[in-house]
């Protein structure tokens, strides 16, 4: 007995001589909290950097879940002028053929929401604390424009994926799409209307639009001219074809038509002028197989 309680003792000095207290230290050294984040407007590009980092990385461990890279093919493939003639091991066959959106324990309506709402919830901790940030009010309005862009831009997405498809001639369009999530929240909450969701799309672009007013830093980010290519894809599924006119001319400007040689490139280098919003994917950022150019020759 004495010799189990001398061991016992001994175990107990030398943890508490190990307890220095860079061991009771409860502050993390991998990730930032949102205060911390968004103190100044420094931080703030680096929280925002990544953000649009959450767009271009793998999802729910599938390699075919690259992230918005990968909805796009999903959406083209899935689209009616896309057509396998035989039977392909193309990484996207599921969708092709319609099965995995129809499976309500499928992974592709999982994925699209998560990455959709992940967008969502970061860009509504910068919203909402970029004011309160060290820095020039223009890098503040640069910060917070392209958080509003980047949350109009996911809820377009979300309310032509979950929502059925707006209609001019019935407004107000009562069918119902996404939950609308407008401010830091882990809390579920009911879906809105179709006509709700595009309400603030169209507030958050037009919000956007009256901030962005310097250049931005790389064409990965969104400026004033990607702003009004939103609007005007936003403005052809309302059906409202003079207001998707006046925003595609505003977002031409500035921007010449790619030569000959740039056309036969095959569209793959960001630095061809006709590409308004794309990312140059680092090499050792890239994700491999689960990565678009993996699936596009």
């Amino acid at each position: 007995m004495k010799t189990k309680f001398l061991t016992i003792l001994i175990a107990l000095g030398l943890l508490t001589a190990a307890c220095k207290d860079d061991y009771l230290d409860t502050v993390p050294t991998s990730s930032v909290d949102a205060e911390s984040a968004f103190a100044t407007t420094k931080n703030a590009s680096a929280a925002i950097n990544g953000i649009y980092r959450a767009m271009v990385v793998r999802y729910l461990g599938f390699q075919t879940y690259f992230g918005h890279p990968a909805m796009m093919i999903i959406m083209d493939v899935m689209g009616e002028d896309v057509v396998f003639g035989n039977t392909s091991n193309q990484g996207h066959f599921i969708e092709q053929r319609w099965v995995s959106h129809r499976s309500d324990v499928g992974t592709l309506p999982e994925f699209a929401y998560q990455l959709y709402y992940r967008i969502i919830g970061n860009a509504n901790i910068a919203i909402t604390s970029i004011d309160k940030a060290t820095g020039t009010q223009a890098e503040r309005d640069q910060i917070k424009g392209e958080a509003l862009g980047l949350r109009a831009f996911s809820y377009f997405n979300l309310v032509q994926l979950y929502g059925k498809r707006y209609d001019a001639a019935t407004k107000p369009n009562a069918q119902l799409a996404v939950p609308l999530v407008l401010v830091p929240t882990t809390e579920g909450l009911p879906r809105n209307t179709v006509e709700e969701v595009y309400t603030q799309i169209n507030k958050d672009l037009a919000d956007a639009a009256t901030l962005l007013t310097v250049a931005r830093p790389y064409k990965s980010h969104i400026n004033l001219s990607v702003i009004k290519g939103l609007q005007a894809r936003v403005a052809l599924v309302q059906q409202n074809w003079a207001a998707a006119v006046g925003f595609t001319t505003d977002a031409r400007k500035g921007y010449s038509p790619m030569s000959d040689v740039q056309y036969l490139d095959g569209f793959s280098d960001v630095t061809n002028p006709e590409w308004m919003w794309g990312f140059d994917h680092v090499e050792d950022q890239s994700e491999f197989f689960g990565a678009y150019h993996s699936y596009i020759s």
